[in-house]
């Protein structure tokens, strides 16, 4: 759950307040086709994979 989101993640209120890398979930928002693989927060590690499998790699 990402801290500050509403629960179907329309909004969300977040600050950068470590001035570095954390290990937070990220909010992913898509439209169009495939767009139902990128609905909710993910960690920022599995966005990558999830890009690839969207554009068929």
């Amino acid at each position: 759950m990402v801290r500050g989101a509403n629960k179907d993640y329309t909004k969300v209120r977040f600050n950068f307040s470590t001035g570095s890398h954390t290990s937070l979930t990220v909010p992913v928002y898509a439209y169009g086709p495939g767009a139902e693989r990128f609905s909710g927060a993910y960690d920022n590690t599995d966005v990558f994979g999830k890009v690839l499998q969207a554009a068929g790699l």
